[in-house]
């Protein structure tokens, strides 16, 4: 049963690592955040939450930058 948890817990992470991904994040500092939570006994929900965090700021600064464009 826990090795459902734990596969479902990588899937989670690699979909919003891919998602990051997407949204413009350039790979390797996702690979080093998951890699530096790890070693610092992070939990899947932990590391979760933080590339949730980290996809979230990368919207707000994409946004930014959106708004700060000249109009017309």
């Amino acid at each position: 049963m826990s090795s459902i948890i734990a596969e479902a817990a990588i899937a989670k992470i690699l979909d919003i690592g891919i998602t990051l991904v997407l949204a413009g994040m350039e790979r390797q500092p996702i690979v080093d955040k998951v890699r530096e939570m790890e070693v610092s006994g992070a939990t899947a929900d932990q590391i979760t939450d933080a590339l949730q965090a980290m996809r979230q700021q990368s919207e707000k600064d994409a946004q930014a930058k959106i708004d700060a464009m000249p109009k017309g």
